[in-house]
C-alpha cells in the first residue's frame, strides 16, 4: 500500500489528457494509461474504481477549470474578455484544449458515470446557464430567448468554432482568430447601454 503515494491522481491525469490529446478517449484505455504514468495497475485503481470514473474525472475538473475562468469575466461584464478567452487558454493549455473541445461529455461515457459525477454536470451546465442569462439580462438588454442566442454565438459557438480546425490539425491559434472574434462581438453588439465596450 505504501507504495500508492508515489502517483497521485493529477499524474493519471495527465497521462489521459495526453493520450486523449493525440489518440482520441478510446487511445486512453487502463494498460495505456499506466504505461504513460510508469505507474502500477494497483496504484492506479487505489484511486479510481475503474477506467470510465477516471475519463469522467477528467471531464468535469476540465470543464469546471475552464468554466470557472469564463464565468469569471462574465461576471464582471466583461463579454469581450468572455469570447476571447477560448483562443487565449487554447494556446496556454493545448492538450487540455484537444481533450475539451474536440470531443464532447458522450465520449467519456457519463452513463456509466456515478451519481456525484452526473450531480457535478448537472450544476456546471446550470452555472453556465444562469451566467449566461445574468451577462444577457445585465448588460445586453434582457434574457428573451433571442438575445440569449446573439449572446451564445458570440461568446461560445464563434470562439468554439475558430479554435477547433487548427486543433484538429495541430495548428497553433494565429493571433487572427482574436481579431475574428473580437469583429464578430462587436458586429454583433452584445453589450448595450452601461455594459457596452469601447474598442481600445
Amino acid at each position: 500500500m505504501p507504495r500508492n503515494s508515489t502517483f497521485t491522481t493529477e499524474d493519471f491525469l495527465r497521462s489521459a489528457t495526453a493520450l486523449i490529446a493525440d489518440k482520441g478517449p478510446e487511445g486512453a484505455t487502463t494498460a495505456a494509461i499506466l504505461r504513460e504514468a510508469k505507474a502500477p495497475a494497483g496504484s492506479f485503481y487505489y484511486r479510481f474504481e475503474s477506467r470510465d470514473a477516471l475519463l469522467g474525472e477528467l471531464w468535469l475538473s476540465l470543464v469546471e477549470q475552464y468554466q470557472r475562468e469564463f464565468l469569471f469575466f462574465l461576471q464582471k461584464g466583461d463579454g469581450l474578455s468572455a469570447a476571447l478567452f477560448t483562443p487565449s487558454w487554447t494556446r496556454t493549455h493545448s492538450l487540455e484544449a484537444r481533450v475539451l473541445l474536440l470531443h464532447s461529455k458522450r465520449d467519456f461515457g457519463p452513463d456509466k458515470w456515478p451519481t456525484n459525477y452526473v450531480e457535478r454536470a448537472q450544476k456546471l451546465s446550470s452555472e453556465l446557464r444562469t451566467g449566461l442569462r445574468k451577462y444577457a439580462k445585465t448588460y445586453c438588454g434582457g434574457n428573451a430567448e433571442a438575445i440569449m442566442q446573439k449572446v451564445q454565438f458570440a461568446l461560445i459557438d464563434v470562439p468554439y468554432a475558430s479554435v477547433r480546425r487548427y486543433l484538429s490539425s495541430g495548428q497553433s491559434i494565429p493571433e487572427s482568430v482574436d481579431v475574428w472574434v473580437r469583429d464578430c462581438f462587436f458586429t454583433l453588439q452584445i453589450e448595450s447601454g452601461a455594459g457596452q465596450r469601447a474598442l481600445n
